[in-house]
């Protein structure tokens, strides 16, 4: 024979059985809230600092490459400038003779 239970009591026993339901589900919810705002914190400061290296390392990679460009630019530049002045001088040479070709020239631009 099964135990005959009050049905008030029983009534008593749902209802209780209901709110701790509901109080457990709104403790996992705000649980789960709290545990996403951290992981999300912490995955911020992450993302964060490895973007700040990662913009830190393109940065440097960029302006390695911009500067190398200079260089070779402004070698070129100079090379170019150098020719061209060597080429006038050949000329005025021609035009004026009475240079003594003992006399090393003087290299106008250092590159």
């Amino acid at each position: 024979m099964s135990p005959v239970i009050d049905p008030s009591i029983e009534a008593q026993i749902n209802k209780l059985l209901a709110d701790l339901r509901c109080e457990i589900d709104a403790q996992r919810e705000a649980d789960i809230k709290h545990l996403l705002a951290a992981v999300s914190e912490a995955a911020g400061q992450v993302f964060g600092e490895c973007g700040n290296k990662l913009g830190n390392k393109l940065s440097n990679n960029l302006l390695e490459h911009v500067e190398k460009l200079v260089r070779d630019t402004r070698s070129e530049l100079f090379a170019l400038v150098d020719k061209r002045f060597a080429e006038l001088q050949e000329r005025l040479d021609g035009f004026l003779p009475d240079r003594d070709p003992t006399v090393p020239r003087r290299k106008v631009l250092d590159s």
